[in-house]
């Protein structure tokens, strides 16, 4: 689990007006897998790159502040950067984990729904039942 000040770090990460703002527009336009997407994968992927991280990702020893957040080695901090993630998606954008949860499985079915019915009528129209 993060202390405090590795979650501070995280949170102004994940509150960089470049990740603010994509988020924002996949609220916007309910692209709520790419918003997890974006939660989940591309926002960590450039903190691997510890020679260029921020400097309130570094300790004053100027190590990386965090330790590996690469699910393939540290799943756990994967998981607890996620976490915070979504505590700032939830403050400052207003939709949790939940409802993103809930919207991408209602698309989901959705898309199944009208797939079958398609399927359907694609059957009627050559007369087959």
């Amino acid at each position: 689990m993060p202390d405090d000040k590795q979650k501070d770090g995280l949170r102004r990460w994940y509150r960089r007006p470049e990740i603010l703002e994509q988020a924002r527009k996949r609220v916007e336009t309910e692209s709520w897998e790419d918003l997890e997407e974006l939660i989940q994968m591309r926002s960590l992927i450039p903190l691997s790159r510890t020679q260029e991280l921020p400097d309130y990702l570094r300790t004053e020893d100027g190590e990386a502040l965090l330790p590996s957040v690469d699910p393939r080695g540290n799943l756990e901090g994967w998981q607890d950067a996620i976490e915070v993630g979504w505590e700032v998606i939830e403050s400052d954008l207003g939709k949790t984990r939940d409802e993103v949860h809930e919207a991408i499985g209602k698309q989901q079915k959705d898309t199944w729904t009208e797939f079958v019915e398609s399927v359907e009528q694609r059957k009627k129209e050559r007369g087959l039942k």
